[in-house]
């Protein structure tokens, strides 16, 4: 699959457009309940995180990206986030992946003298995830 076309959605606004990258770690913590007497280490699952870290081209243009995404920010709430590896609709190939999230991280400005402006930013889960096919 090349991955060109991938789909978010922050707080109802499609920002797919201004993305340059989109990443969409899961990890579990692990937990150590290996008792005394053990001769080898034993672990458990513990509790999931993920979030979504992302690189858009910035736009200052008024109701575009920084204006969403410093709202957000500024307003520290949390909101729906929808996530594809497509623009197409939701299917069995293109799953959508769903949260209530809030921004952690937001750089506004950032690069050298000639750079286009690329700016990262970091969602972080404020509740489940799902994981939806039709």
């Amino acid at each position: 699959m090349l991955y060109r076309d991938a789909y978010l959605s922050i707080n109802s606004n499609d920002v797919s457009g201004y993305l340059q990258s989109l990443e969409l770690p899961l990890s579990r913590e692990t937990q150590d309940k290996t008792a005394m007497g053990a001769l080898t280490r034993i672990y458990e699952a513990g509790l999931k995180t993920f979030t979504v870290t992302c690189n858009f081209h910035q736009s200052f243009v008024d109701n575009e990206l920084d204006e969403i995404i410093f709202g957000l920010y500024d307003a520290g709430t949390t909101f729906t986030t929808l996530i594809r590896p497509t623009t197409s609709a939701v299917g069995a190939s293109n799953p959508q992946f769903s949260a209530t999230m809030f921004i952690s991280e937001y750089t506004p400005l950032t690069g050298n003298v000639g750079d286009h402006l690329i700016v990262p930013v970091t969602l972080v889960a404020a509740g489940n995830l799902s994981r939806a096919t039709s």
